[in-house]
């Protein structure tokens, strides 16, 4: 039931979702209504990506595994249809979606990314807290 809720529609063929399944389908939903929302196609790669071994990674079973990601591609179409039927506002799915990549961490892609994370370079976008202050002034 529980799934169901959280899913809006797609819910798990058993009565009780796991963990996974249940990040499969609320990350899907997610990543589906991003694309719909014309989010950088890079960042929506990167993080399924990240989603997607965190699901590979966690699942307990090779049934649980297949299952989430078959929730995960089927979420998506969910997601996507939300945006389009006006259900959801693009606004809102920035926000869920930035908040994804932030709790799945951004992992450093090129060199230079490494680099500087290995330096300390915090990552594009984010002020220390003195340097926001100056901005705002």
């Amino acid at each position: 039931m529980l799934a169901c809720q959280l899913a809006g529609g797609v819910a798990p063929a058993h009565a009780e979702a796991s963990n996974v399944e249940l990040v499969a389908i609320m990350g899907g939903r997610i990543i589906g209504a991003a694309k719909a929302c014309s989010i950088n196609a890079e960042r929506i790669r990167k993080t399924a990506d990240r989603m997607l071994a965190v699901v590979n990674s966690r699942a307990t079973s090779e049934a649980e595994r297949k299952s989430a990601l078959g929730y995960f591609e089927t979420a998506q179409g969910a997601g996507a249809e939300q945006v389009r039927s006006e259900r959801s506002r693009c606004n809102d799915i920035h926000v869920d979606f930035s908040e994804i990549e932030v709790k799945l961490g951004r992992v450093a892609g090129t060199d230079a990314e490494r680099v500087a994370a290995r330096r300390g370079i915090p990552p594009l976008g984010a002020l220390k807290a003195e340097a926001a202050a100056t901005q705002r002034q």
